[in-house]
C-alpha cells in the first residue's frame, strides 16, 4: 500500500534567496532614483545658500557707495560693469563670492545682478548715487546649469536660483585724505 502525504505537511522549497534577489532588483528602480533626487535637491539647497551669501556680499559692497584707495582717490561703486573691469562693482563681488564658495565654473553670463533703490531718489541706478540710510535691494539670479549641478541627470525643473538682499546705504560723510601722512 502506498501511503500519500497530505500536501499541507509537504516540505516547501526554500525560496528565501530568490525573494531577496527579486526584492533587490525591484528596489533598484525605487531607491536609485530616490537617492539621485535627494542628491540633486541637496545640491540645489546648497547652491541656493551660496547665492544668498553672494547677494549679501554684493549688498555689503553696494552699501559703501564709494571706496577710497590708499592714495586717497575716490572710486564709485557701480552695480554692473563689464567682465574683467578693475573698478569695484556689485556683480564682480557677487561672482567672486560664488567662486569663493566653490562655484569656480560659473561664468559671468550665468549671473544676473539687479540693483535698485527702494526709497528716496529711486531714479538713481548706481550705488554711488545713494544717500546715507537710503534703502536698496540687490537681487542675484544664477542660471542653474550643468556647470553648477553635480550630475547631468537633471535639475528636476530647476532653471535658476534667486536671492534678494535688502540693505541701507552706509555712505560716509565727505572727507579728504592727507597724502602727506607716512605710508608704512
Amino acid at each position: 500500500m502506498i501511503r500519500t502525504v497530505p500536501r499541507s505537511t509537504a516540505a516547501a522549497p526554500n525560496r528565501g534567496g530568490a525573494a531577496a534577489v527579486e526584492f533587490a532588483f525591484a528596489m533598484m528602480f525605487v531607491l536609485f532614483p530616490l537617492m539621485v533626487g535627494i542628491w540633486e535637491v541637496g545640491r540645489a539647497v546648497q547652491v541656493q545658500q551660496m547665492v544668498a551669501s553672494a547677494a549679501r556680499e554684493g549688498a555689503r559692497l553696494a552699501a559703501q557707495g564709494r571706496t577710497t584707495t590708499n592714495t586717497g582717490a575716490q572710486l564709485d561703486i557701480r552695480a554692473v560693469l563689464a567682465a574683467g573691469s578693475t573698478s569695484p562693482s556689485v556683480k564682480a563681488a557677487v561672482v567672486q563670492s560664488l567662486a569663493g564658495s566653490g562655484l569656480k565654473n560659473v561664468l559671468w553670463s550665468d549671473v544676473t545682478v539687479t540693483f535698485a533703490f527702494t526709497d528716496g531718489n529711486m531714479a538713481s541706478t548706481e550705488p554711488y548715487q545713494g544717500a546715507k540710510n537710503q534703502g536698496f535691494t540687490v537681487t542675484v539670479v544664477l542660471n542653474y546649469t550643468d556647470r553648477v549641478r553635480w550630475s547631468n541627470i537633471g535639475g528636476f525643473g530647476i532653471t535658476s536660483l534667486t536671492s534678494t538682499s535688502k540693505w541701507r546705504m552706509l555712505v560716509d560723510d565727505p572727507f579728504t585724505v592727507n597724502p602727506n601722512v607716512p605710508n608704512w
